[in-house]
């Protein structure tokens, strides 16, 4: 049964693409046939999770619903509006969007990328109604910007895994992170006002 999962990932993939199915229910259906055929063992798809990500998402996932049940995105987001408040009203949103992006940048650095947007999305999606604009370009700006964990180790599953193996020092992912986190961010900063206006 070698074969099967040759099978079973397209499968599932084509499922999503074309709408048959949700890309987790998909997943979870190609995990299980796998499970079903002796391709892999229970043990081997326990150990495949990575416990760690997922407690972490789980910790925050309460963290970000608290944000938005409190209050405390909407003043976190009148706090940022202060902050802003130097900058021409016609540059207010870019400037705003500048910071959502750092915050997220740095925060994913250290925590997850997933825990990153779950904390930081609250207060995105608040912005763009204190601003009188379109929150869009905010959220999506947190996506972006918890994608780019580039400078440490521990921003992402990957730079830990590379880490040990690679021999890398925590110096390497700042030396070849920033300049790339620099011109990932730079280039979201001008296209998402274009993409998603204000």
């Amino acid at each position: 049964m070698w074969w099967l999962p040759l099978v079973v990932m397209p499968l599932v993939v084509l499922a999503a693409a074309f709408g048959a199915l949700d890309i987790a229910a998909g997943a979870l259906v190609g995990a299980v046939l796998l499970l079903l055929f002796g391709v892999i063992t229970p043990q081997e798809a326990y150990r495949a999770v990575d416990w760690p990500v997922i407690f972490v998402i789980a910790a925050f996932v309460p963290v970000g619903h608290g944000f938005q049940v409190t209050g405390t995105a909407d003043f976190l987001a009148r706090t940022v509006l202060a902050i802003g408040s130097w900058a021409p009203v016609a540059l207010l949103p870019y400037v705003v969007l500048a910071m959502v992006y750092i915050v997220t940048v740095v925060l994913t650095q250290v925590v997850s990328n997933n825990a990153a947007a779950v904390v930081v999305a609250p207060i995105a999606l608040s912005l763009g109604p204190a601003l009188g604009v379109d929150s869009r370009p905010f959220v999506i700006a947190v996506c972006f910007a918890a994608s780019a964990a580039f400078m440490t180790p521990m921003g992402y599953q990957t730079n830990l895994m590379v880490h040990a193996a690679g021999e890398y020092r925590f110096s390497d992912y700042l030396r070849f992170g920033a300049p790339l986190n620099l011109l990932v961010g730079l280039l979201a900063l001008i296209l998402l006002p274009v993409v998603w206006p204000f």
